[in-house]
């Protein structure tokens, strides 16, 4: 077998790889403090690409993540590269909010990587080849147990992959979809369009840079990446694109300001309609579509909004733009309330993991759902009988815009909290209610493999934090309306449920600032701050609005129980007059008592309904079609 070559120049490594090899880069760190690897390489002569490796604060020993490609753990490059050039720059800083993507300066950089292995150690496989760096640091010094040099150890594999072609047709998806748009910042642009100039500009500026499946599957992204992704409403497809009525989802084509009366939004009723008391800018029928962008940083994004908007002139007009962000250092994998989110979605073979690679996704114990499921025109999608053509490799998406009240939550727990729990001092009362309100603690910690206390054993171990069932008895461990219980319920469904149909993929973010000091101490929002909720599926009455009505605001799911769940108390709703949401199970020692939420902590203010089109039906239909406005 041909093995491949390289040339080691200080930090740059020059692979020359046969065919069917593959590369692979990862990053650890030994260091408490934060620090970023970048890692630049070039194909063949073409533009350098870069990918940026991050720790958290005061977590030593632990794997980086590539925060340019949806934290994974390794940067892979795939087999048509067959000429490489890879280049490893250490930085660092010992200050906490100087973290991420800001450390790429010359000021915090360490100035200095060495090679401590070329060779493969004596057990390495044959299809395998390694090559190790390790980064120092110029002012560290020892540690005691580790060597002074020790602070990141990169290391780069070479492995042969004869792998078999991909039976999805990837390149057709716009990859927010699946797997998912890499983000530091994430922009949500809604708009309606003016004129026929549209359409030209669509196709010229926009088209060639809708981000597929395929590109995020086969490549990873670099640092000065955007994404970007499109959508319509039943609205625009109906009145412009005069696509019939076919996509077999009623809730689609009643428009999610009709349909949050049943969704349980606030609202009334006025003129024989409902309407929701929703942000202004969320009317009825107000747009025809949003772009879904996503960068590394600000820069990047607000640079293509000012020469998307000067490309369209008057063709477009902009209703709304949500502007969003992962959170700070620590907290960028956690919601504004604290909890670490994003753990459980459902897995797709071949797409969001590779089967040649792993056997299993990135945490164990994520349902693993066909294409179907979320994707239109394939195994998995009930209706792929009867979807038209131009609808394959399609999805809807649902938006939500939920105003978090954060200050309001920790109040509430830390006058509760202790009530339930005297034998515990009010701080750990308080954020054991929120864990069991939830079902996970803050780290990710699932109530039900530790009710007592958050265990980073688990919540540190990608095999066992998101690995586990619920017990069919009690509540004693996680509450039947915990938060993830009502939305992933695992080995709890209905016998009536198909097994993928109630799945969705969530790709929000959190939008508005930190809590400041003075609204944790006065138990109060001052700032509008919250998630932007994003979610794609081949069905929104199976898939989204069956798990806001038919899970999380029905207090009799789970089914089958002596005492009565209630609702989901994080977005459970009711707009009943008289009505508050309520639950069961919040007291270990008690599992009757009724826990009763005066005030909602999760708001929604506005939404969506949106269709996802393949990149050949932004092809044939929006990019040639003209305005037809009556």
């Amino acid at each position: 077998m041909s093995r491949p070559t390289y040339i080691v120049e200080g930090s740059l490594v020059k692979i020359q790889l046969p065919p069917s090899w593959r590369t692979t880069v990862t990053a650890l760190t030994h260091r408490p403090y934060n620090q970023l690897v970048a890692c630049d390489w070039q194909d063949h002569g073409r533009d350098i690409m870069t990918s940026l490796f991050t720790n958290h604060w005061a977590t030593p020993n632990v794997p980086m993540t590539d925060i340019t490609n949806n934290d994974a753990s390794k940067l892979d490059l795939r087999p048509q590269i067959i000429c490489l050039d890879l280049r490893i720059r250490s930085y660092y800083s010992k200050i906490r909010y100087i973290h991420g993507p800001a450390l790429l300066d010359d000021q915090y950089s360490s100035h200095s990587a060495r090679i401590v292995a070329v060779e493969n150690p004596p057990d390495t496989p044959e299809q395998q080849d390694s090559v190790v760096f390790v980064i120092t640091v110029q002012d560290e010094t020892p540690i005691g147990w580790q060597p002074a040099f020790d602070s990141s150890i990169i290391t780069v594999r070479c492995t042969y992959d004869q792998r078999a072609p991909s039976p999805y047709n990837l390149a057709n998806i716009q990859g927010d979809i699946l797997p998912g748009l890499p983000k530091v910042v994430q922009y949500f642009y809604y708009f309606v369009t003016q004129d026929d100039g549209f359409t030209d500009i669509f196709k010229s500026s926009i088209l060639p840079r809708i981000t597929s499946s395929l590109k995020l599957v086969s490549q990873p992204t670099s640092h000065d990446y955007l994404g970007l992704n499109v959508g319509f409403t039943r609205w625009y497809l109906k009145e412009i694109l005069e696509l019939p009525d076919d996509l077999q989802d009623q809730a689609f084509y009643t428009g999610q300001s009709r349909d949050s009366e049943y969704l349980g939004d606030a609202g009334r009723v006025e003129f024989n309609r409902w309407w929701p008391d929703w942000d202004d800018e969320f009317s009825f029928d107000n747009f025809d579509g949003i772009f879904i962008i996503t960068a590394v940083n600000e820069a990047i994004a607000d640079n293509f909004v000012q020469e998307m908007e000067a490309a369209f002139g008057k063709s477009i007009h902009k209703k709304l733009l949500i502007k969003g962000r992962r959170r700070p250092g620590h907290q960028a994998s956690s919601n504004h309330f604290g909890y670490r989110d994003g753990i459980s979605n459902p897995e797709v073979r071949g797409v969001t993991f590779d089967v040649q690679e792993q056997s299993d996704p990135r945490y164990p114990g994520s349902p693993i759902v066909p294409l179907g499921a979320i994707v239109m025109g394939y195994d998995g999608d009930e209706d792929k009988d009867r979807r038209p053509g131009w609808a394959v490799d399609g999805a809807f998406m649902v938006t939500r815009k939920l105003h978090t009240y954060v200050p309001e939550f920790e109040a509430f727990l830390l006058e509760r909290g202790p009530k339930y729990f005297r034998d515990l001092t009010e701080q750990t009362a308080a954020d054991k209610l929120g864990a069991r309100l939830i079902g996970r603690w803050k780290d990710g910690t699932p109530m039900e493999l530790s009710p007592d206390r958050p265990d980073p054993s688990i919540s540190g171990n990608d095999e066992r934090v998101n690995n586990f069932i619920f017990q069919s008895f009690d509540q004693t461990h996680c509450p039947y309306a915990a938060h993830i219980r009502k939305c992933s319920p695992r080995n709890y469904v209905s016998p009536d449920e198909s097994d993928n149909s109630h799945f969705i993929r969530r790709h929000g973010i959190s939008f508005g600032p930190e809590v400041t000091d003075e609204e944790q101490s006065s138990g109060r929002t001052l700032h509008a701050r919250g998630s932007h909720f994003v979610c794609y599926s081949s069905s929104i009455e199976r898939g989204f609005k069956h798990i806001q009505c038919g899970r999380s605001n029905n207090t009799v799911f789970p089914p089958r129980k002596n005492t009565a769940p209630g609702m989901d108390p994080i977005i459970g709703e009711t707009n009943k007059d008289g009505q508050n949401c309520w639950m069961t199970g919040a007291d270990p020692n008690n599992e009757g008592r009724m826990i009763i939420f005066q005030t909602p902590f999760v708001v929604p203010r506005g939404g969506e309904y949106f269709f996802v089109p393949s990149i050949s039906t932004l092809r044939d239909y929006v990019s040639t079609r003209s305005q037809n406005r009556h």
